[in-house]
């Protein structure tokens, strides 16, 4: 039995790859390059009252502020709630 060999030549797959490459590219490059809106969404927390705080939210009131609460009075020794209160008001 004869083996029968379907596979294109060379030459052909060459004519092909050229009639695919002398095809027109589709222009997607400047969709792509297209800048893109971006939304920058703030939102502003109303501000809680200092007397409301907790002493979390006091240390980094106080932190925002550039307020010395850590080691105040010595090393380990911080501001006391009511020292932080009065330092922001």
């Amino acid at each position: 039995m004869p083996v029968e060999d379907d596979l294109p030549t060379l030459e052909e797959l060459l004519a092909e790859a050229k009639a695919l490459t002398a095809r027109p590219v589709p222009t997607v490059a400047a969709a792509v390059a297209a800048p893109v809106a971006i939304a920058r969404v703030e939102v502003e927390v109303a501000a809680k009252p200092i007397a409301e705080m907790t002493s979390q939210e006091l240390r980094w009131e106080c932190q925002k502020q550039d307020i010395a609460w850590r080691n105040a009075h010595g090393k380990g020794k911080h501001l006391r709630k009511e020292e932080m209160v009065s330092a922001l008001s």
